[in-house]
């Protein structure tokens, strides 16, 4: 199994979790003790303070799922606040983990997402079964194609991510 549940404050930095900026250079995934799901911590994205386009991507470690004899299933609890653009799941089997992630091919999942704002929504049974490589990513990408603004740009927080080894 695999769970993180973003208390640490340097999740970004030692834990194999990335934000990786794209574009709309004022703002990126960063942790936050501001209305995490569970205490103390969560990590937020919010572009409302960029001047143009905003794409900022919440990249996975390397998740090993072909050691799961079962079905790897992930669930996560996001938040929605604020009108805008929807979050984006996906995932990879050719990312190296270094580079841009626009270099690698990836999949849009079903990351059924809040549409209501200011309250958690808890995804789960996503089933990342036909993905069980040695080498999998997953990614939540925020974007906005036209800056910040009323209506504009979403806030976004994730906390407790999980892929147990389920029979589900």
């Amino acid at each position: 199994p695999y769970i993180q549940n973003f208390n640490d404050a340097d999740v970004l930095t030692n834990s194999g979790w990335t934000a990786y900026n794209v574009s709309g250079t004022n703002n990126k995934w960063v942790s936050t003790t501001t209305n995490p799901k569970s205490a103390p911590r969560a990590v937020v994205m919010n572009g409302y303070s960029d001047n143009g386009p905003s794409k900022d991507w919440l990249i996975s470690p390397k998740l090993q799922l072909d050691t799961f004899d079962k079905f790897p299933l992930l669930s996560f609890h996001s938040r929605k606040y604020f009108p805008g653009p929807s979050l984006k799941l996906m995932v990879s089997t050719n990312y190296d983990g270094v580079s841009s992630p626009e270099t690698a091919t990836w999949i849009d999942l079903d990351g059924k997402f809040p549409t209501v704002t200011g309250s958690y929504v808890q995804s789960q049974y996503i089933n990342l079964g036909d993905y069980k490589t040695n080498h999998t990513y997953l990614a939540w990408v925020y974007e906005t194609t036209i800056g910040g603004g009323s209506g504009n740009a979403s806030e976004w927080t994730i906390d407790d991510v999980a892929i147990p080894n389920d029979l589900n």
